[in-house]
């Protein structure tokens, strides 16, 4: 029994995991698992899923006019693409909060920011999938930039920041049915 306590007393005191590692570790996990399921070729597919399905049928009757639809067209993309990511992010949370993730993270020995910015890394990796996929479509089919590349980042970087509301926002708490005691039922 003293061996016991000796030993108790020489341990070191358990210590808190640091910011980056604890992060790099569940963006690895949240990554891993969209690869897993498939959100990763969702995220880059679906810019170009709907860039065909908008532009194949409708360019004919924009470029009569003098116009170039792709021009048009890509921007929307891009935001249609946010707010995916968005959605995407708002889901991946809820599916969290029922699991209930959150209270499991929280008795860690990890900084109580790091499950959202490890969440954050996620979805901006699949933001930059997401208009890596609508580039390439929209390249492929007639878009360019115009202006210098400050503007063109700058273009990028505003759609991409479309989705970020959501992505800050707090993991939400499952919420536990009411139970009515038998006295108040009625």
């Amino acid at each position: 029994m003293t061996a016991t306590l000796v030993a108790a007393q020489t341990q070191t005191p358990r210590r808190s995991v640091g910011l980056v590692s604890a992060t790099a570790t569940l963006a690895g996990q949240k990554i891993s698992a969209a690869v897993r399921g498939g959100d990763a070729v969702f995220a880059m597919l679906s810019p170009i899923v709907f860039f065909l399905c908008f532009y194949v049928p409708l360019h004919r009757r924009f470029e009569v006019a003098g116009g170039d639809y792709a021009q048009f067209l890509m921007p929307i993309i891009f935001l249609q693409t946010g707010i995916f990511t968005a959605i995407t992010a708002t889901e991946v949370a809820g599916a969290d909060a029922r699991a209930g993730v959150r209270e499991r993270l929280m008795s860690l020995p990890i900084p109580r920011i790091a499950p959202i910015l490890g969440r954050m890394v996620w979805i901006v990796a699949r933001m930059c999938l997401a208009i890596c996929g609508g580039l390439i479509v929209g390249f492929s089919l007639g878009f360019r930039f115009h202006g210098s590349a400050g503007r063109r980042s700058d273009s990028c970087c505003w759609s991409s920041c479309s989705d970020w509301p959501s992505v800050c926002s707090p993991m939400p708490r499952a919420r536990s049915p009411r139970v009515r005691s038998p006295s108040r039922a009625y």
